[in-house]
Formats: C-alpha cells, structure tokens, sequence
C-alpha cells in the first residue's frame, strides 16, 4: 500500500470524514510484543506473561 502524503495541514484536514486506505494485515508475534516491551521498558505481565494473560484477561488471548 502506497503512504498517503500531504503537502500540508489543509490537505491533510481534506480528508476529514472520509475513509482512509486499507491495507494489508500481519500477525503480531509474541516476540515482537517482547521486543517493544523492551524497547519501551513497558513490561506490564499482561504484554510478557503468556501464561498468566491467558489465565486473567478477560479478553480472548489465542
């Protein structure tokens, strides 16, 4: 997918209401959640500990 660019604010406020590009999907991997987690130093359980997220979210963790 092409980057959508803009010469300026008021081309970029243009497209205000409208849909943007879709692209394609990639599957994130634990590695790199790992990889950010250390690279941000946020090291919440819920991003590095698999085991405990799949036990105690109340999200789907797949």
């Amino acid at each position: 997918m092409k980057p959508q660019e803009f010469k300026n604010f008021e081309a970029f406020k243009q497209i205000l209401g409208k849909e943007l590009p879709k692209g394609d999907w990639y599957t994130i991997t634990q590695e790199m959640i790992n990889d950010f987690a250390n690279a941000t130093l946020d090291k919440q359980w819920i991003h590095v500990d698999e085991d405990r997220a799949k036990k105690n979210h109340h999200l789907k963790v797949q």
